[in-house]
């Protein structure tokens, strides 16, 4: 029983710092026909589906971390960097896709999935995913007083849950794991981290 919840407790602080090491935090998609604004929610809603064109924002100063080539857009599920063009901007990098250069590029007239991820020089993996409905009556919603785009706060929304456990005796350290001096204290930290 003490190995399986060794085993937990590893996994739980794997879990913990994978979730760390991807981030959307620089991305944001704009839909120029739209006048959508820079977009930097999960979910969007817009009035047509039909344009021409989408641009992935990698703004700064998490742009500069990340090379072109390490660049990796999709949409609806298809490699799309053979669509794109890269330009810098002040703001940091874009990747401007023209849905007209090859068939299959065109979007759904409900849903489509954009996607763009790219590996920052830091090491880090950074990732955004963005659903567009279109939904003329929840697009006209989503918009503030000043006719711009609404972009929602980054991060989790919902639910949370973890679980943690601090084994400081093995049953079997005659394996190569030895006991753990103040595991409970470390669990509980790593707790007041989540929580924090």
């Amino acid at each position: 029983m003490k190995t399986i919840s060794a085993f937990f407790a590893i996994l739980i602080i794997a879990l913990a710092a994978a979730a760390q090491e991807t981030d959307r935090t620089p991305f944001a998609l704009e839909i120029p026909e739209l006048s959508t604004g820079r977009m930097t929610a999960p979910r969007v809603f817009v009035t047509r589906s039909d344009v021409n064109f989408v641009k992935f924002w990698i703004v700064n100063p998490l742009a500069e971390r990340i090379e072109w080539a390490k660049i990796k857009v999709r949409i609806n599920n298809n490699s799309a960097n053979r669509v794109c063009s890269q330009a810098s901007a002040a703001a940091g990098k874009v990747m401007k896709c023209d849905l007209n250069t090859i068939a299959g590029f065109k979007l759904a007239a409900r849903e489509n999935r954009f996607e763009i991820e790219a590996d920052g020089t830091d090491g880090k993996r950074y990732f955004a995913s963005f659903l567009v409905v279109t939904d003329p009556k929840q697009a006209a919603a989503q918009r503030t007083n000043d006719g711009q785009t609404q972009s929602s706060k980054l991060g989790f929304s919902g639910r949370r849950f973890a679980v943690i456990i601090g084994v400081s005796k093995y049953a079997y350290n005659d394996v190569g794991l030895g006991n753990l001096n103040y595991a409970d204290k470390d669990a509980a930290a790593l707790r007041d981290w989540l929580v924090g």
